[in-house]
Order: structure tokens, then C-alpha cells, then sequence
């Protein structure tokens, strides 16, 4: 079992693994990280940060580095994504809350 915790305002997520107690930090939101949601899978964890209008996916298995980040200033808040895989698994929190920010409809 696996447990998700975003400590906000350092701009850090930590991901710790309940039955071992380790702790990993994932770095790279240069504002305060405003949601955390893991995917259908638990290898997936996605990271939203309105202060830097910045969209991450990350892979538990990748050792803290994240596999996609997409920042809406760049894209003119439009987001597509080759795999549908990607675009599928997004949760609905992190969906709205890009909707919210201005993407469009993902």
C-alpha cells in the first residue's frame, strides 16, 4: 500500500510506501503543489500546481523523475496527448482543475 502526501508550499510531493515506511520525494512544481491523484494504477501519480499553471504525471518506478509536465502558459492552455493512455488515466480532479485554470476540454 501506497500513500500520497503533498507538502504544498515547499513545492515537494512525498510518496510513502506504508508497509516499508519509505519515503520518497518528488521535486520539479516551481509553485505550491495544489493536488495530488494517483491514476488507474498505482504506479502513476498526477501533480497540479496553480501558481506555476503546471501539470505533472510521475511513475513510482521512474525514482523521481517525472515522465510528462505540461505547463499551460507554453501550450496557449490547450492540452492533447498522443497516447490516449495518458489522456484516459488523468484523474477527474486534476481534469477539473485544469478546466478551471482555462484548458480546454481534455
Amino acid at each position: 500500500r501506497i500513500a500520497a502526501w503533498s507538502t504544498g508550499y515547499n513545492k515537494k510531493i512525498r510518496v510513502w510506501e506504508v508497509e516499508t515506511g519509505r519515503c520518497q520525494a518528488l521535486f520539479g512544481h516551481k509553485g505550491i503543489v495544489s493536488d495530488v491523484s494517483w491514476g488507474r494504477h498505482a504506479d502513476v501519480l498526477f501533480s497540479f500546481s496553480r501558481d506555476d499553471h503546471c501539470f505533472k504525471c510521475w511513475s513510482r518506478l521512474s525514482d523521481g523523475c517525472f515522465l510528462l509536465s505540461v505547463d499551460l502558459n507554453c501550450f496557449g492552455n490547450e492540452l492533447m496527448f498522443r497516447d490516449a493512455t495518458i489522456d484516459q488515466s488523468i484523474p477527474c480532479s486534476i481534469k477539473e482543475m485544469l478546466e478551471d485554470m482555462g484548458a480546454k476540454s481534455l
